[in-house]
């Protein structure tokens, strides 16, 4: 998949919940409020969120979750990816 097509807004790297280029910063900060919002919605995430205003968002939507992948996903209910081990959510899980 062409993931830069599926997210022109550019993805925030995570690592056990804080961005992968900046160790001190919580990836929901990263996301300067277009991904991981809400209670611990990126607690301790692994992978690559697309900043596109919805993904990994809710409470522990995507904590705990190892997803190489999150465009368009993870949102509109509390632990939506909770605890997930897969490689891409896209359009889903909403």
């Amino acid at each position: 998949a062409n993931l830069a097509a599926l997210c022109p807004q550019d993805f925030v790297q995570c690592i056990e919940g804080y961005n992968a280029d900046d160790d001190q910063e919580t990836c929901a900060d990263a996301c300067e409020g277009e991904c991981c919002v809400g209670t611990n919605a990126c607690y301790y995430f692994t992978g690559s969120v697309c900043k596109d205003g919805v993904s990994c968002s809710g409470y522990n939507a995507c904590s705990y979750s190892y997803i190489d992948s999150v465009i368009n996903g993870c949102y509109g209910g509390s632990k939506a990816c909770e605890g997930a081990d897969i490689t891409m959510v896209a359009n889903s899980c909403q």
